[in-house]
């Protein structure tokens, strides 16, 4: 577990880091142009890019050495962060910047997350699956909490530049701990029946065995839509909040690090609880749940209200 936890150690202050600057670039577009659909693009111009690389990093992760590729996203998303800190202290800096910026970090952290996640496996005995497997929970759910409260309450005190310089170093922490640290490489033997596909017949394949399980295609499907129009809400509602309290970081910051705390609360219950025995129920109940909580969200007028609602 030495070297996970090396690992583990470094992925988790970058999170945080990561997950700074985002809350404070979302500052700064509203308060560069008050505009809902500024933040909408920030948040399209992150996600796009992932829908692509997403279908051939998974390549990439299996033939490329998984330590080189998460020290080559990280570098690259840390000289974008340099490269839009350099811009803002020199006042240059331009909405269209950071939308190249998020574009830039959305590929290499969908590569970085992937070439991590893959190497559990292999430097965690098994007995320790599930432990190593919660604690890269802990890193999201954490890192959900934590950085908004941080970025809210430190962004009127020292900017967007000192949040930037906090991601900055977090990086170099990250990197730091994967310099020493050895990651094995997977076995080859598990790929050498399918060394003759192509590449697309390789991409296919998830589609094809999806398409194959009329079950697990359904639930692709409502899980598909549920998330579209999630997020749809998910981009409106921090230009909602930031417009009803004259742009307050400190707010935003509670009501997004609510949103973590209802994460995290949410897993304790169910792992003491288990869940239903028909999973299926627990999907829709979270569903309507959410639905829920985003109607109230819309709703409120009061922070506390928001701060309930996102619980």
């Amino acid at each position: 577990m030495r070297t996970f936890l090396i690992i583990w150690s470094g992925q988790f202050v970058s999170a945080i880091g990561s997950a700074m600057t985002k809350f404070a670039l979302t500052i700064w577009v509203w308060q560069f142009t008050e505009k809902a659909t500024a933040i909408a693009l920030f948040y399209f111009f992150f996600q796009l890019p992932q829908i692509f690389v997403a279908l051939f990093a998974g390549i990439l992760v299996d033939y490329f050495n998984r330590k080189h590729l998460m020290i080559l996203s990280d570098t690259c998303v840390a000289l974008s962060t340099i490269t839009i800190g350099l811009l803002y202290s020199t006042n240059h800096l331009l909405i269209w910047h950071l939308y190249a910026f998020v574009g830039v970090y959305g590929c290499f952290g969908n590569i970085q997350n992937l070439a991590y996640s893959t190497s559990i496996a292999l430097i965690v005995p098994k007995q320790h699956y599930i432990r190593a497997s919660s604690m890269s929970s802990f890193v999201i759910e954490a890192s959900a909490i934590i950085a908004p409260a941080l970025a809210g309450t430190l962004y009127p005190v020292i900017g967007l530049l000192g949040i930037l310089i906090i991601d900055i170093t977090t990086f170099v922490v990250a990197m730091g701990t994967l310099v020493l640290v050895q990651i094995p490489q997977p076995s080859q033997t598990d790929t050498i029946n399918s060394e003759n596909e192509t590449i697309w017949q390789k991409l296919a394949f998830g589609f094809r065995y999806i398409f194959s399980k009329p079950s697990l295609l359904a639930m692709t499907i409502a899980f598909s839509l549920f998330w579209f129009v999630h997020q749809l809400g998910e981009t409106l509602h921090q230009p909602m909040i930031l417009a009803r309290t004259g742009g307050n970081a400190q707010v935003l910051g509670a009501v997004v690090t609510a949103a973590g705390v209802g994460g995290v609360i949410g897993a304790l219950v169910l792992s003491m609880w288990g869940g239903f025995k028909r999973r299926i129920r627990g999907m829709l109940v979270g569903f309507i749940g959410t639905g829920l909580g985003k109607i109230v969200l819309g709703v409120g007028q009061k922070p506390l209200i928001w701060i309930g609602s996102q619980l």
